[in-house]
């Protein structure tokens, strides 16, 4: 199983995580015992000439693989790109149990994949990493950003309605969505920058979180003044007057203004 190590922000709350993103089969001889001593049999007798990285460290997904997260670039380095970040709305309720915990996970895990999927997002080729009640994520720079916008967040509400309407109400999800661009850089921990921190920042807005509390939807979207600008602008997915709303942030030492967008419930003028 592949690992990405969490985000390292000094002085920030974002906790070192883990997201196990693959399976490795392992290849097992059907017929007849394995022998040491049989140079033709490769899985008793091991390749000397192969070195053991039993013990060699976990390397995060997208993190090693040029064109999935930015590896191509030497470590430490400035790279740019899209960041999205999910969380669940009240994914600690102590209503909530372990299996409805695990239930919500695996829903939301599904959801967003399948979404992807569907907006044309590479989901595999995209480093992401596991945040407990959340997931963010890294798109390489070849990914349009609009169909951030334009393609994903129907999709998304779609993928999460067909998981709630299947579940009871404590297995049910409603997400808050930050959309951020920006410079990140990986190290041997996994990935840091201001931009990441923004984006966080952004997913925890008060006004953000009243929103979805106060909506029948399942998401509520964030964009930072640099995306809506540099993207939602420019897309159709600003076609419609007033479906977009400008709010002020202060989040710690975040003070900054962004864009609130409600994809299955418009938001109130």
């Amino acid at each position: 199983m592949k690992e990405n190590k969490g985000v390292h922000m000094s002085g920030g709350r974002i906790e070192a995580g883990a997201l196990a993103v693959g399976d490795h089969a392992v290849a097992r001889h059907i017929g007849g015992a394995q022998d040491p001593d049989d140079p033709h049999d490769k899985d008793a007798r091991g390749d000397a000439n192969e070195p053991d990285r039993r013990d060699d460290p976990p390397q995060g997904d997208g993190a090693d693989k040029p064109g999935a997260g930015g590896s191509s670039a030497a470590p430490g380095s400035a790279v740019h790109r899209t960041i999205l970040v999910v969380d669940v709305e009240s994914f600690s309720d102590r209503r909530r149990t372990a299996p409805h915990q695990i239930a919500v996970r695996n829903g939301l895990y599904g959801a967003l994949h399948k979404a992807f999927d569907g907006a044309g997002i590479p989901w595999d080729e995209c480093y992401r990493e596991d945040r407990g009640d959340g997931v963010f994520l890294l798109a390489p720079p070849e990914v349009p950003k609009q169909l951030f916008v334009e393609a994903l967040p129907h999709r998304l509400v779609a993928a999460l309605r067909e998981h709630n309407e299947i579940h009871a109400d404590r297995s049910r999800i409603r997400l808050r969505m930050a959309l951020h661009a920006g410079e990140v850089r990986h190290d041997e921990q996994g990935v840091t920058g201001e931009a990441l921190i923004r984006a966080f920042r952004l997913v925890d807005a008060g006004s953000l979180k009243a929103e979805l509390a106060a909506s029948p939807g399942v998401l509520a979207m964030i964009m930072s003044s640099w995306f809506f600008d540099e993207v939602v602008r420019h897309s159709a997915a600003a076609t419609v007057p007033g479906d977009h709303r400008e709010i002020r942030v202060t989040v710690k030492e975040t003070d900054t203004t962004a864009w609130i967008h409600l994809p299955d419930h418009q938001a109130p003028q």
